[in-house]
């Protein structure tokens, strides 16, 4: 049973791992170009340092509006202030996407099957132990 307690973890594990942002990706794209790609988040890196979270960005004039980090209240921000702008990893293109999907999925089905090997093996060799006394 506490075999079948691990496999369910890592399981989890293994499927909620794919859901997270695990790193940025720096896009030289023009402001204006994210209106077509329609990212759920953006990382801004103003020209100061400062860096700023963009829920639902859109470009409107000369700025970035959106959400603040909090999703909360609208902010916008001048694009002539904007050094570096970032999307999450899992904002990917439709071949990267793909590629990571697959991954995920080959990933899962190896544990799930590693998991359901060890529970027939313990399953095993519990009716083994037991007919042999």
């Amino acid at each position: 049973m506490r075999l079948f307690c691990v496999a369910v973890v890592c399981l989890l594990a293994a499927a909620l791992g794919g859901c997270a942002t695990t790193s940025w990706h720096q896009t030289y794209a023009l402001p204006e170009d994210l209106a077509a790609r329609r990212p759920e988040l953006l990382r801004l890196t103003l020209s100061d340092g400062t860096t700023l979270m963009v829920h639902h960005p859109d470009v409107r004039a000369d700025s970035i509006v959106g959400l603040d980090a909090d999703g909360t209240s609208r902010m916008a921000v001048a694009t002539a202030d904007v050094a570096r702008i970032e999307i999450p990893r899992r904002h990917l293109t439709d071949e990267g996407r793909t590629a990571r999907d697959v991954g995920i999925g080959v990933g899962v089905g190896a544990i799930v099957l590693l998991a359901v090997a060890a529970l027939a093996f313990v399953a095993l060799f519990e009716s083994f132990t037991t007919t042999s006394r």
